[in-house]
């Protein structure tokens, strides 16, 4: 079991951005010191009813390792979300979002929030040429999917192995803030993501030379990991990564186990750039 993730060494600067009728809440992190960044961005895009406090301990890491993280929470998730996502990378890409100026951005989109990155990304080819890679973690929309038996065993699979609670009453409460703003349907939600194949939209981005990989995480109860993993070999993604440890990391691994699943990234990143690409 991880350590207790410390909150207190851990600062984030919160904005809301209007967009149109639409609204989305931001929470930019970035190194203590301004000379150990590394001139890279991460946009983290959450999936269902999850707000920006979900990608804390994660985003937090990347920091601690020279990257600025900018953690989004779409306010809307029933009303063109995709538009959301590309905007708010818009914004990093042109300076007006994060206190360091971006040099590299990277995406990295969990759960539902990898349908809504990869759509995005396919209808915004001038946004796409400025994204250096994409990472997928537990994503939505290759398969596997489960309806709400699913997501009710992952939240008590979770609740049950988790290693703090201060995580739990940080992102419950995001998400309970959250659901109630954007007014979701938690089960035409799930059905959806359950129909949603974005496998065209994946191979799409990959013969444009879009770096992508995907991170896989043990005893997920809301994504089953057999289909999952024969759908996103079937969109011809590059690196996929199975999380071995800790196998009670359940749907939320980034946030449980930040180190292990950061050390997973990094190291797909890695497979990447040897292939040669962009990463």
């Amino acid at each position: 079991m991880s350590e207790k993730f410390d909150w207190s060494r851990y600062h984030e600067q919160h904005r809301t951005i209007e967009l149109g009728k639409r609204s989305v809440r931001i929470a930019t992190s970035h190194p203590e010191h301004e000379g150990d960044y590394n001139g890279k961005t991460v946009l983290l895009v959450p999936g269902l009813t999850s707000g920006t406090a979900i990608f804390g301990p994660f985003a937090h890491r990347l920091n601690q390792i020279g990257y600025q993280t900018v953690a989004m929470s779409h306010d809307r998730v029933d009303q063109d979300c995709k538009e959301d996502v590309m905007e708010i990378a818009e914004q990093i890409i042109t300076g007006e979002i994060g206190d360091y100026e971006t040099t590299n951005l990277s995406i990295a989109a969990h759960s539902l929030g990898a349908i809504l990155a990869v759509k995005g990304l396919a209808g915004r080819p001038d946004i796409e040429e400025y994204v250096h890679n994409l990472t997928l973690a537990a994503p939505a929309g290759y398969g596997g999917v489960q309806f709400l038996r699913g997501a009710t065993e992952s939240v008590l699979f979770e609740l049950a192995h988790r290693p703090s609670t201060e995580e739990i009453r940080n992102t419950v409460f995001d998400a309970l803030r959250y659901s109630m703003a954007a007014n979701i349907q938690l089960r035409g939600r799930i059905e959806e993501a359950r129909h949603t194949d974005i496998i065209p939209q994946t191979k799409e981005l990959l013969a444009r030379s879009l770096p992508i990989m995907a991170l896989v995480y043990p005893n997920d109860r809301l994504i089953r990991r057999e289909p999952l993993i024969a759908g996103l070999e079937n969109a011809g993604i590059p690196v996929i990564r199975v999380i071995s440890e800790p196998k009670s990391s359940g749907h939320n691994a980034h946030l449980y186990y930040p180190d292990q699943v950061v050390a997973e990234a990094m190291q797909g990143l890695h497979e990447l750039g040897q292939r040669g690409e962009r990463a």
